[in-house]
């Protein structure tokens, strides 16, 4: 005689003779484990997901970090993704700032700025931030001042032809 089918196998199916059948306890478990496994690489498949996002911009440097109230002063910024630089904006009213044209053209120099810094404008520390194609970049401060300032000169590299600064000057280099 042959041995009785496991509730799982029916229809025509007959088990190979001399083979145990599992019991409906270790199917369960089984069952219940493939269950969990499954649920568990699903939940994973759905937080490993990919997304595609445009640049952040992001400012690094301002140059020259400061200037004195009532002047004008041309920067150049440095970043990430700063394409198509627009403006500057700062958190005081009283600072503007330009694109610098270059001579002759049309186009402004990339990330080169003229502020112009109004003579009643307290002397502090400010945010400035960049305006351009990829939005508005992370802020970088710019101290505006009640003295004069000086940028180092580019052949400043020997004590030959060291720059001669000023007192009550803040130098920039």
């Amino acid at each position: 005689m042959n041995p009785p089918l496991h509730p799982s196998q029916e229809g025509n199916l007959r088990p190979v003779f001399g083979t145990k059948l599992p019991s409906s306890e270790k199917l369960g478990v089984g069952l219940r484990t493939a269950r969990s496994l499954a649920a568990v690489l699903l939940v994973l498949a759905g937080t490993v997901s990919v997304r595609a996002q445009l640049p952040v911009a992001r400012l690094s440097t301002i140059f020259p970090p400061g200037g004195k109230a009532g002047s004008n002063v041309e920067v150049s910024v440095s970043g990430v993704d700063l394409d198509d630089a627009a403006e500057i904006r700062f958190s005081e009213k009283g600072i503007e700032a330009k694109p610098k044209m270059s001579e002759g053209a049309l186009h402004p120099e990339p990330n080169k700025f003229l502020l112009t810094i109004a003579s009643n404008v307290p002397p502090g520390i400010y945010e400035a931030r960049i305006v351009c194609r990829f939005g508005i970049s992370n802020p970088r401060l710019f101290a505006v001042s009640d003295r004069p300032e000086s940028n180092e000169p580019s052949n400043n590299q020997a004590s030959a032809s060291a720059a001669e600064l000023v007192l009550d000057t803040i130098g920039n280099g």
